[in-house]
């Protein structure tokens, strides 16, 4: 889906209807959206977490990513911009956590 798909469909619905996430079909759980990220919300470089250093991603002034620092392991590098992520925020505190299983039907 793209976000001009989403946008469609959102499109034909209430515009003040609430919207959630049910996930998980086997056992569906419903979570409020917090907001949107896209890797271009980001400072971190997306290679030192593709090097499996997700606690220290370092911005792109960092030593670690100066070519002329004997520091220096890799190029600085953005996530894939092309991706729109819906960050969930956790389940609704009035309602369950439960979603409607219909919802993969």
């Amino acid at each position: 889906m793209r976000v001009q798909d989403l946008i469609e469909q959102l499109e034909e619905l209430d515009p003040d209807a609430r919207v959630l996430v049910v996930h998980q079909p086997s056992w569906p759980l419903q979570e409020e959206i917090a907001h949107t990220w896209t890797a271009a919300d980001s400072e971190d470089c997306a290679g030192c977490v593709d090097n499996g250093w997700e606690d220290f991603a370092y911005s792109a002034d960092a030593p670690i990513h100066d070519d002329g620092s004997e520091d220096f392991d890799h190029e600085f590098t953005k996530g894939d911009e092309d991706v729109a992520y819906l960050v969930l925020g956790g389940h609704p505190n009035d309602l369950s956590p439960y979603g409607p299983r219909q919802a993969f039907e």
